[in-house]
């Protein structure tokens, strides 16, 4: 009984299919176009990275996209083309920027961007930031009122704990010391959208609506509205 419904539901598909061919084609078509206008639309991305060599990887991959280290970069920037890059708004970095720790001692900052020059030089204003020699004592500052900062949190949580007899967690307090290298040369890869792919894409999602639309024509023309049906 199973197997006769698969067959009676199979052959009710391939007359859909049959009778709605050129709306299915049509919507094919339309999708087709879709994904290879996008894929044309969709720009280049340009990603810019260094590698930075440090005794404290982990500090610096969070340093790098504070406020801070984003502004330092930021002004940094701006002189690298005056008239050029005069009207960019920091906004238009903040999202475009990741650092990551690759190694014990190594993060890879990378910069990304539709302009090529801009991520070039967005990383290099970074790679001046880090190899200035005001830098060092600079993200050192930081780090040290930081550490300052703990120590009042695990001597205020020491005091408390030990006044109402609690058992609160202590903060764990390093003083940290980064020492930096300059770092690497900038390398920038491109990534062109894939036609192919975006096609491809398109064609499947393209597909599913095609069959939907089909199913949905043959539908409403097999069940008219009851108002229909009652006059």
């Amino acid at each position: 009984m199973n197997k006769n419904s698969q067959y009676i539901e199979l052959d009710t598909y391939l007359k859909i299919i049959k009778k709605r061919f050129r709306i299915i084609i049509l919507v094919l078509i339309i999708f087709i176009l879709g994904g290879y206008i996008y894929s044309v639309l969709t720009p280049t991305t340009y990603q810019s990275s260094i590698n930075i060599y440090t005794t404290d990887a982990l500090d610096m991959t969070n340093y790098l996209q504070t406020n801070h280290a984003l502004n330092t970069a930021y002004t940094i920037f701006k002189t690298l083309n005056t008239k050029r890059y005069s009207n960019f708004q920091l906004s238009y970095f903040r999202r475009n920027i990741r650092s990551v720790q690759v190694g014990q001692s190594i993060v890879s900052l990378t910069i990304t961007n539709t302009n090529k020059n801009v991520a070039i030089d967005f990383t290099k204003a970074y790679q001046e930031m880090i190899s200035s020699k005001k830098f060092d004592s600079i993200i050192n500052n930081i780090l040290l009122k930081d550490y300052k900062s703990c120590l009042k949190v695990r001597n205020a949580t020491i005091a408390t704990n030990s006044k109402y007899k609690l058992q609160e967690n202590v903060p764990v307090c390093i003083e940290t010391k980064l020492i930096i290298n300059k770092p690497s040369s900038i390398v920038t890869v491109s990534t062109k959208p894939s036609k192919t792919k975006d096609v491809i894409l398109f064609l499947i999602a393209g597909v599913f609506i095609a069959f939907f639309v089909a199913t949905l024509l043959e539908y409403t023309s097999s069940n008219p509205d009851s108002n229909d049906k009652n006059n």
